[in-house]
């Protein structure tokens, strides 16, 4: 009879969880050509960036910097949206697809890590839950960045590897490593992670015997290793690769007197604990602009479970090795130092702080940490009486409910409405570009006040066109067809001086985004 209450708790955990993980896909698919409305050109260069990785043979382990942007590119995503061009073709939706599917796949994960490293069922499921419907988590999966990849590996790799040490599943420890090594490819916030291996071992070492952990680290450390090798020989053949961008980036690189290097990160730091509750990251593409990172009732749980984190690894000093109340502070340890080695890119970076993708890899642990107060809770109040417990547990319910209707609702009205939104994910190019495909003008166009960089967006949402680019009245002279992207005041006049103006039109095609522009069209002669 035990044996088969446990079976049927196990199907209803799997099953809830994967009913879960579906919303968690439908919130981050749902309408991905479109939200965000624009395509900022980080999205679009690494569009172009994957088309020419779908035109060479061979593996890139780096994409190179084909922009100028002062950076290159770890190549694992753009592989995997090179294939999504190949199974659905070129377009904005096959862009941020593999993006968004790692975001969806990281909320099983994070169920099952929470699982296995609290034993709560429910908590577990709690976490899951947040992780599908948090406005972070939800906004970061739909742009075409490798970012989701980062609290993937690190909750995935995690998973395998309690699973694998606790019960002595070999095949376990060997994903986790190959997982851990795959998050090199993935985006340069990952590249702390070898300190939070060096934590993990650490922790083994407190709760399990020395020949125990030893083969676990052999097991997951060969793994990583052989997985990490291509990229780890790139290092050593291009040193350089391993600062790019990031060194210009770092305090560290600043050349800054000692004393306002440590002032600076100290700042850093408080900017990367506040953003969880007071304020957030400014830019529109990464967050509501301003808002903290999670809302009130995520926000409550996850203060919770931190506080229960920290009493756990405090109660478990004294405690047996091998007892529960070590494991559980093991388990808690683990959390929290990856909690806080995920701040390091953000806390190390000398610009845009506080910064939600720096951050992003946190979201393996701070989901985890809000399950385990909902567990705990949940636990403490078994013994209560039937009206008290079920009171307790309508308020975690409430808080869960209330929760995902304040993240859905951010993302889907709050944020799909600013022009903020609009504005910082260029929505206006988008549009340019759409007119262009839409109207036929393939010969003498030129479009006035696309910066360098923007330029990316139209080549890449309207490849064969080949507009001319121009960055002065002057050089429209010779189109017959002239879009006014941007420019100073005046600039209209400049265009249109000595020329038949044969046709004017201002071009909205979304109204209320603030994302018009105007399109001139001059017939021959003066």
């Amino acid at each position: 009879m035990v044996h088969l209450r446990t079976k049927s708790r196990e199907w209803w955990f799997a099953g809830t969880l994967a009913v879960i993980t579906a919303l968690g896909f439908v919130l981050r698919f749902y309408q991905l050509d479109d939200l965000p409305t624009g395509l900022f050109f980080d999205e679009a260069m690494n569009g172009l960036d994957a088309i020419d990785t779908l035109n060479q043979t061979g593996i890139r382990v780096w994409i190179p910097d084909n922009f100028a942007r002062g950076l290159v590119a770890e190549g694992l995503m753009s592989h995997l949206q090179a294939i999504a061009f190949s199974w659905f073709g070129v377009s904005i939706a096959s862009l941020r697809a593999p993006s968004a599917f790692a975001g969806a796949l990281l909320v099983p994960f994070v169920g099952l890590l929470t699982r296995e490293l609290f034993r709560t069922r429910l908590g577990a499921l709690a976490a899951a839950f947040l992780a599908a419907t948090s406005s972070w988590a939800i906004l970061l999966s739909r742009q075409a960045y490798p970012a989701p990849l980062v609290p993937l590996c690190a909750a995935a790799g995690t998973y395998f590897a309690v699973l694998g040490v606790r019960r002595r599943q070999t095949w376990a420890l060997v994903l986790a490593g190959v997982i851990f090594g795959a998050g090199f490819y993935s985006y340069a916030a990952y590249r702390v992670m070898p300190l939070y291996a060096l934590v993990g071992v650490l922790v083994g070492l407190w709760v399990l015997n020395r020949g125990r952990v030893l083969q676990a680290v052999a097991w997951m450390g060969g793994a990583a290793l052989v997985t990490a090798a291509p990229m780890l020989w790139a290092f050593r053949v291009e040193p350089g690769l391993l600062s790019a961008r990031a060194g210009s980036l770092s305090v560290l690189g600043s050349g800054g007197e000692p004393f306002t290097v440590a002032t600076d990160i100290g700042r850093n730091g408080l900017l990367a604990a506040l953003k969880y509750h007071v304020n957030g990251d400014l830019n529109w593409r990464y967050n509501i602009s301003g808002e903290p990172l999670l809302d009130p009732a995520l926000g409550g749980l996850f203060l919770v479970g931190l506080v229960i984190a920290l009493a756990l690894i405090v109660m478990s000093f004294r405690a047996p090795r091998s007892s529960r109340k070590r494991q559980f502070g093991a388990s808690a340890a683990l959390v929290v130092a990856g909690l806080l080695i995920t701040q390091i890119p953000e806390i190390l970076a000398n610009e845009g702080n506080p910064h939600a993708l720096r951050s992003i890899g946190s979201q393996a642990f701070v989901f985890p940490i809000a399950g385990l107060a909902v567990g705990s809770i949940v636990r403490w109040t078994r013994s209560w009486g039937r009206a008290a417990r079920s009171l307790v547990n309508a308020g975690v319910g409430a808080a869960l409910l209330i929760s995902s209707i304040v993240s859905v609702q951010a993302i889907f009205g709050t944020y799909r409405e600013a022009l903020g939104h609009h504005y910082n994910t260029q929505t206006h190019l988008r549009n340019v570009a759409e007119y262009l495909r839409a109207s036929g003008e393939e010969d003498d166009v030129a479009l006035l006040g696309v910066f360098l960089y923007d330029r990316a967006v139209i080549d890449f949402l309207s490849p064969g066109l080949n507009p001319t680019y121009a960055d002065t009245p002057e050089q429209t002279r010779d189109a017959s067809v002239v879009v006014l992207v941007g420019g100073e005041p005046g600039t209209e006049e400049a265009v249109t001086q000595g020329r038949w103006l044969q046709r004017r039109e201002v071009v909205d095609l979304r109204p209320d985004t603030d994302s018009d522009f105007i399109v001139l069209h001059f017939g021959q002669g003066s």
